[in-house]
Order: structure tokens, then C-alpha cells, then sequence
């Protein structure tokens, strides 16, 4: 069976939505470090 373009879809945001969650603390950290880009690490946080 093979799986249909929906599912690869959904198979790839989940993904990206699970290395978003475990990544918020190292954006945070750059967030601190580079206050010139603060605004975009917080957003990415």
C-alpha cells in the first residue's frame, strides 16, 4: 500500500511540528545572545 500525497504531507508537517517543539529553547537562547535579531528567534521560539 502505498501512501497518498495527503499523508506524506501530514507525515511532514508533524514532523517539522516535532522538531519545532523540542528546538524553542535553543531559539530562545540565540534570542538572548543576539538582541539585533530578537524579534525573529522569539517568533521562531
Amino acid at each position: 500500500m502505498t501512501p497518498t500525497l495527503v499523508q506524506v504531507l501530514a507525515a511532514a508537517i508533524f514532523g517539522i511540528a516535532l522538531i519545532h517543539t523540542f528546538s524553542t529553547k535553543f531559539f530562545e537562547r540565540l534570542a538572548h545572545r543576539h538582541p539585533s535579531h530578537e524579534g525573529i528567534f522569539h517568533l521562531l521560539g
